[in-house]
């Protein structure tokens, strides 16, 4: 859960544990912050969201979310591997015969 900007960019650089993902309403919907500046954070991630460098590079992100640097080495040289639990099929979850092991994985 994000609780504090600073300290969730810091965990998710120092932790590979720590897998967070940017939701829209964080670009859009100046609310969903509680600062005051909340406004002009808001209004300063939509102009880069929008920007033509945004739009030029979008499939850059495409290739990362969905693409052919998911898995292996593309994912190693574009620094896009997470902790080998978040990927679908690595762990058969029904073999942990340890309930308190299976809930955490």
């Amino acid at each position: 859960m994000l609780s504090n900007i600073g300290s969730t960019w810091n965990g998710v650089f120092e932790d590979m544990s720590d897998v967070k993902e940017s939701i829209p309403e964080l670009f859009y919907f100046p609310e969903i912050l509680t600062n005051e500046s909340s406004v002009d954070f808001i209004h300063k991630h939509r102009m880069a969201l929008e920007s033509e460098y945004v739009s030029a590079h979008l499939h850059e992100w495409i290739d990362l979310i969905f693409g052919y640097k998911q898995r292996g080495n593309e994912a190693i040289l574009t620094n896009n591997v997470f902790f080998y639990i978040t990927y679908e099929g690595t762990v058969d979850v029904d073999k942990i015969t340890d309930p308190v092991q299976q809930r955490a994985v």
